[in-house]
């Protein structure tokens, strides 16, 4: 690749060193073919242009030497000239080339990956994107773009324009790709890619023999928001289907499954609460905090307790309450408008770094690496004697995330681990989610078997067709799905996959316990509970579409059936992951 830009280079640095020679050679060779000849005096503009075109003509290659032989100079001009030109001929021909090569290309591809927009994270994604195998296609409407080049390198076809542009689409075979992936720098111009797409999907149905999966990238959490109630999330006969994701979602939800905020616990030990204090809420630690209300909902029962700590949290608080007006439903949050470096905010951490009912998680979100990392290292002294986990977030893989990874627990004498990294959060699984998915759908689809077995509860839109599910349900699947690992810790078990040998200190899992499916399912309820309130429903007689339910209550004022079908929803564990190619195993 390095090898292949020097000679880019090197041809550039050719062509325009002959374009130069013709021009300084044939200037003084145009005016030596003069001599002789009634040259005027003092070079007067006219001459000056005369011996100019003439130069000019080299390029074309219709200057005939008004001598001969004619003078070096002239000479010599003659023939870069005609360099030039030869040069200029082959790079168009071979241009055109290319270009019929890479169209005939495109036309051929189906099932494709279409990515609009490179960048840093575009590039990592496009990178993992063909290491897995599949065949790629970017959309990029910055020909300077650093990651281009590179990405030409590893045979990717690349389209220069804008991707917001029907034709282009048209012209990378969306109608036969298999996914859109909308990773540009603009909220809007993703929003606009996906609504394009959608149009060139419907209009090209008879092309697909599936829909066209797309996945938009939005930050701002009030425009995904908007975009959710467009008719592309509720018209569900276009061979078309839209999903919002974002890096810094991706990245939170990556952190908290690599890092679990709950020990390992078995059933004879007592479940601790737990804390998670989050510095810097921005669209990181919002994104933490929300993934953390939705999973974390551990085997003792207690409330996940968030403490923030940002110099502006009282305005953040009530923009969070705003969109999330009964996020305090599931978690006890505290917004604390200091910061982490004030003698008074650094007590409150030492007191609850030595809490024995509680484990403290530390979490910094800020946006400057350096800061962070600062701040990490000079945490308060007790949370390295009660070994605290501290999560610093890092923009890069490399730099200071390599330096806390590699030395953070040698040299800080507690276990500091990098988070948010482009790598993870533009992963191919992290944006696709087809593991997720997959395991998603075989939770619904064993969810609709059970409500049409049940004949006292009628069908509603729960129950229809994964491809013409409601995005909620959909999305209320996943974070079951994601809650699993949460209720085997909580049973002291883990899980490997099919046919690799139990590692060292496991035994095998024979079935759940009545006190671990009793246990399970009420953690099931609390999870279902917040799935509904982050959503924004209430409790009360159920009105599904007011967002109205009656069973959002503690377990204990359950009816006997919903319990019964929280319990179910346990023992399905095993047989889903079997699904998946996993098996479960006690780890404790």
């Amino acid at each position: 690749m390095i090898l292949s830009q020097f000679q880019r280079r090197l041809g550039t640095g050719l062509f325009w060193g002959a374009v130069a020679g013709t021009l300084v050679f044939g200037f003084i060779g145009n005016h030596q073919d003069d001599i002789g000849r009634n040259i005027p005096n003092g070079w007067p503009a006219w001459y000056v242009a005369d011996v100019s075109y003439r130069t000019l003509q080299l390029f074309i290659l219709q200057l005939t030497p008004r001598k001969f032989p004619a003078p070096v100079m002239l000479e010599i001009a003659r023939w870069l000239g005609a360099l030039v030109a030869g040069i200029a001929i082959v790079r168009a021909a071979f241009e055109i080339f290319k270009q019929q090569l890479s169209d005939r290309r495109l036309r051929q591809m189906k099932g494709h990956v279409i990515v609009c927009g490179l960048g840093r994270k575009g590039f990592h994604l496009v990178k993992q994107l063909r290491e897995h195998g599949d065949q790629v296609v970017v959309i990029e409407i910055d020909e300077r773009d650093d990651e281009l080049t590179t990405a030409r390198a590893m045979g990717v076809p690349i389209l220069v324009g804008d991707a917001t542009s029907a034709i282009l689409l048209r012209r990378a075979g969306l109608a036969r790709a298999s996914r859109l992936i909308a990773v540009c720098r603009d909220d809007s111009i993703n929003i606009e890619i996906a609504l394009q797409g959608r149009e060139v999907a419907v209009a090209s149905r008879r092309e697909r023999a599936g829909p066209l999966l797309c996945h938009v990238h939005i930050i701002d959490l009030k425009l995904a928001e908007l975009f959710r109630q467009h008719k592309i999330f509720s018209c569900t006969t276009d061979p078309f289907e839209a999903r919002i994701f974002s890096f810094y979602e991706n990245s939170a939800r990556d952190f908290l499954m690599r890092n679990p905020l709950d020990p390992p616990t078995t059933p004879e030990s007592a479940a601790p609460g737990v804390h998670l204090v989050i510095v810097g809420f921005g669209q990181m630690g919002e994104s933490v905090a929300l993934q953390a209300a939705r999973i974390g909902h551990f085997a003792g029962g207690k409330k996940l307790r968030i403490t923030v700590l940002d110099p502006e949290a009282t305005a953040k608080r009530l923009n969070l309450l705003s969109r999330y007006p009964q996020i305090e439903q599931v978690v006890e949050l505290e917004f604390v408008p200091h910061s982490i470096e004030q003698p008074e905010v650094r007590k409150k951490l030492e007191s609850w770094a030595t809490r024995d009912d509680e484990r403290l998680v530390v979490a910094i979100c800020l946006d400057c690496d350096p800061r962070a990392l600062s701040i990490a290292l000079h945490l308060p002294k007790a949370l390295q004697a009660a070994r605290t986990p501290i999560f610093v977030r890092q923009s890069e893989q490399r730099g200071l995330a390599a330096l806390i990874d590699q030395r953070g627990g040698e040299a800080m004498g507690w276990n500091v681990t990098s988070f948010g990294e482009p790598e993870v959060s533009a992963g191919r699984e992290q944006i696709l989610q087809e593991k997720l998915d997959l395991l998603a759908q075989a939770i619904h689809a064993r969810y609709v078997a059970q409500r049409l077995a049940d004949q006292s509860r009628p069908s509603d839109g729960s129950t229809l067709p994964w491809p013409l599910l409601d995005a909620g349900y959909k999305s209320s699947c996943r974070q079951q799905a994601d809650h699993i690992d949460v209720k085997l810790r909580a049973a002291g078990c883990g899980r490997i996959p099919i046919g690799e040998p139990d590692p060292p200190g496991t035994r095998p899992f024979e079935a759940f316990t009545q006190e671990e499916i009793e246990r399970l399912a009420r953690m099931e309820h609390n999870r279902w509970c917040a799935d509904r309130y982050l959503a924004g429903w209430k409790h009360g007689p159920t009105d599904k579409p007011n967002k109205i339910h009656a069973d959002l209550v503690p377990y204990e004022a359950l009816s006997d059936s919903v319990q019964q079908y929280d319990r179910e929803t346990v023992l399905q564990i095993p047989a889903l992951l079997t699904l998946m190619g996993e098996r479960i195993i006690r780890t404790g």
